[in-house]
């Protein structure tokens, strides 16, 4: 299907060229980091043969301070990791949800999905293939906490049902406004 290939190979020259002019930038608007999420989101429903969705939200306070700055791909990790881990072995269609809000001084970015969970993902995972997001984000987050001297978090919960079975993972990001 040509035109499905075109559409799709524009989409990812849209999302390399972001990527790459935002690779150099130590922050980058909100807005312009939603917009990458969305391309990339967009090119791995491709990729998957659309067999999840997903929902950005973005707290109504936050709608006038799209302009606030944040490290670039940030979440994008945590995003690929749901996707690619979390939805591999799942049952049901995979949902995704990102969302955006403000507490007090810190934007609170959040990754939330319904996969199988961590343990039963790392199961799966590749022999030999270490995940580095979470350590160099962990980097990236102290970083920030030098330069403002104002807390940075990440927090990875497992999210079980009543019996404790995972029902999925969800990723917060905490960053100084």
């Amino acid at each position: 299907d040509k035109i499905k290939a075109n559409k799709i190979m524009s989409e990812r020259s849209v999302f390399e060229r972001k990527a790459l002019n935002y690779s150099g930038k130590a922050l980058i608007p909100l807005q312009d980091e939603l917009e990458m999420l969305h391309n990339y989101l967009k090119l791995e429903k491709h990729r998957f043969n659309e067999d999840f969705s997903y929902e950005v939200k973005v707290d109504p306070a936050l709608e006038d301070a799209m302009h606030l700055r944040m490290p670039p791909m940030l979440l994008q990790p945590f995003v690929e990791n749901a996707i690619i881990h979390g939805f591999k072995k799942n049952t049901q269609e995979g949902i995704l949800t990102l969302s955006y809000r403000q507490e007090g001084e810190q934007l609170v970015c959040e990754v939330r999905d319904n996969g199988v969970g961590r343990q039963a993902a790392a199961t799966q995972k590749a022999k030999g293939h270490t995940s580095k997001a979470t350590e160099i984000t962990h980097r990236r987050l102290q970083l920030i906490r030098e330069r403002t001297r104002k807390p940075a978090s990440l927090e990875i919960i497992d999210i079980t049902d009543q019996e404790g079975a995972a029902t999925g993972t969800k990723v917060v990001i905490r960053l100084p406004i």
